[in-house]
């Protein structure tokens, strides 16, 4: 099976991370009494979405985990806020759960598997189970994370992790931003007298080279290319004093400005 997901804007600085596995008929039907390598009914499994910020060198910071548990008249979705405008990686990972575990565990060899990572929603706990011993050993998602789960052993078998990744840009709050400073600017504007302006040219070319950036950012992430956007982002917002007001504390480029 695929990990298949889709991405949707939620809100002024949120999306929820939709997955569509279900209907793309990639679970195996729960009506069925039957075990497959590398797919799983949805009851016997569980979606866990990994979104981590990305600077422009290639740094990752790690910004939130959702678990989705799978019950079958749910919904596999996940609603996340960003604390931070930039780049984002949202990986998207469906593991086996312990009753996966119990009824087909002892079934499998390495042939088949070369490791079966799992989620106990008992404990609470990653876990990778032992084909050979039948014994299970508690592990870090970070271990999961790290697994390529298209890698095979020697007898060509394969993980028990399906998953996949994609990328996305938030820029929710340099237009927050942009709304503030013209909401001054127009304030200002309407209190005085046409050649007395209350605004001054710091409000104006402020305002100018937020536009400039959010269309900038707009047109390199349609074109796909983020890193270049994420350098703008960072060498316009992160590294000066425009929009501090709209920051978050969490995060930063390094550049000593939002750390």
């Amino acid at each position: 099976m695929d990990s298949i997901f889709k991405v949707c804007k939620r809100g002024e600085c949120g999306i929820s991370i939709i997955g569509l596995e279900r209907d793309n008929n990639e679970y195996i039907n729960e009506d069925a009494e039957l075990y497959s390598i590398r797919s799983y009914k949805y009851s016997e499994s569980i979606t866990i979405n990994v979104i981590n910020s990305v600077t422009s060198d290639g740094d990752y910071t790690n910004q939130s985990v959702e678990l989705v548990t799978h019950v079958v008249t749910g919904i596999d979705r996940a609603d996340v806020d960003f604390p931070i405008d930039g780049m984002y990686e949202i990986t998207h990972i469906i593991l086996p759960n312990q009753t996966y575990i119990e009824k087909w565990g002892n079934k499998f060899t390495s042939a088949q598997y070369s490791s079966m990572y799992y989620y106990d929603e008992t404990d609470d706990k990653y876990k990778l189970f032992n084909i050979e011993t039948k014994e299970s050993t508690e592990v870090t998602l970070n271990d999961i994370l790290e697994v390529n789960d298209l890698s095979v052993n020697n007898e060509g078998g394969q993980t028990s992790i399906i998953k996949s990744s994609r990328i996305t840009f938030c820029t929710c709050y340099i237009n927050r931003c942009f709304y503030n400073i013209c909401k001054d600017i127009l304030s200002k504007f309407c209190g005085k007298c046409i050649n007395k302006l209350g605004y001054t040219k710091e409000d104006v070319y402020n305002r100018d080279i937020i536009w400039m950036t959010i269309n900038i950012i707009n047109y390199l992430t349609e074109l796909g290319q983020f890193y270049e956007a994420q350098r703008i982002l960072e060498s316009v917002i992160q590294c000066s004093n425009l929009c501090k007001n709209e920051r978050s504390e969490k995060g930063g480029s390094g550049c000593g400005c939002n750390n």
